[in-house]
């Protein structure tokens, strides 16, 4: 009869606690490591748009912007007239707004602009997507950029812009798809804004969300009204500001700004609006 001889494993041939703890390190490491590289690359999408522009709209227009980041601002002429510019990088694509006003409160405001900018383009050269509010009417400029030095220093004026033009677009605040959640960690407008209550303690606020027309109609009146008591309470937890001075709501589909038949339509129909009371 044949013996089987029953053989105990060798030290050496057994992976010891040690080692498979370094092993799932290490996985986990790997693993964090392409998790951060996708992100870095989600967060680096952006041009660097900083300098002296040439637009081939509104009779022709001259913009000086700064960026630092995701973040934009600046100002612009066009004939007769001028304004601010401000906006974000956020998921490959700059929404620009220029507002037609000045610097000081009590001063006029007409009707703004946006520019849907992707990073598609060059630093140099874009086309963006331009949404004329007053003309009710969609068209693709051309920019230049005609030198790489903005100018003098701009500081946009936040409250001028919310008391003369009675609201702010917040294209700064962003949301993941269907989700009431902000995205990142700092949101310099909301800093300004809490500013502006606290030095204005008359001064009421609301913070009004918007969806594209995806999805249902009921699903996107909630997120809308979730995202804009988001905004609300991040104001109130992160930043100071007293939540008396706040109301939230949300009107989902039901205000769209331009057609939702494009990308860019959508893009620029999501959003969160600051409306002085």
């Amino acid at each position: 009869m044949n013996q089987v001889i029953m053989t105990r494993p060798s030290q050496h041939s057994r992976p010891t606690v040690a080692a498979v703890a370094g092993t799932v390190v290490a996985a986990l490491l790997l693993l964090s490591i392409a998790v951060f590289t996708v992100d870095a690359r989600a967060q680096v999408a952006r041009l660097n748009l900083t300098g002296t522009w040439d637009g081939s709209f509104m009779g022709g227009t001259s913009l000086n912007l700064f960026q630092e980041g995701d973040n934009i601002w600046g100002k612009f002429a066009y004939g007769n007239g001028s304004g601010f510019a401000r906006g974000s990088w956020s998921d490959g694509r700059l929404i620009l707004i220029l507002t037609p006003t000045t610097a000081q409160v009590g001063g006029a405001c007409d009707a703004r602009k946006i520019l849907l900018i992707s990073a598609k383009d060059t630093a140099t050269r874009v086309k963006p997507f331009l949404l004329d509010l007053a003309m009710n009417a969609s068209y693709v400029p051309v920019m230049n950029r005609t030198s790489p030095s903005p100018g003098q220093a701009v500081e946009y004026p936040y409250e001028a812009e919310l008391k003369n033009c009675g609201q702010l677009f917040t294209y700064e605040l962003t949301f993941a798809t269907n989700s009431d959640k902000l995205k990142g960690a700092n949101w310099p407008i909301l800093g300004v804004l809490a500013d502006l209550l606290k030095k204005d303690s008359s001064l009421k606020i609301q913070i009004v969300g918007h969806t594209d027309s995806t999805g249902d109609p009921k699903a996107n009146q909630e997120l809308s009204e979730r995202r804009a008591k988001a905004a609300r309470q991040t104001l109130i937890d992160h930043f100071g500001a007293d939540a008396n001075q706040l109301i939230a709501k949300g009107y989902g589909m039901d205000q769209p700004l331009a057609p939702n038949e494009s990308e860019q339509g959508r893009a620029i129909n999501r959003r969160v609006e600051v409306i002085k009371q």
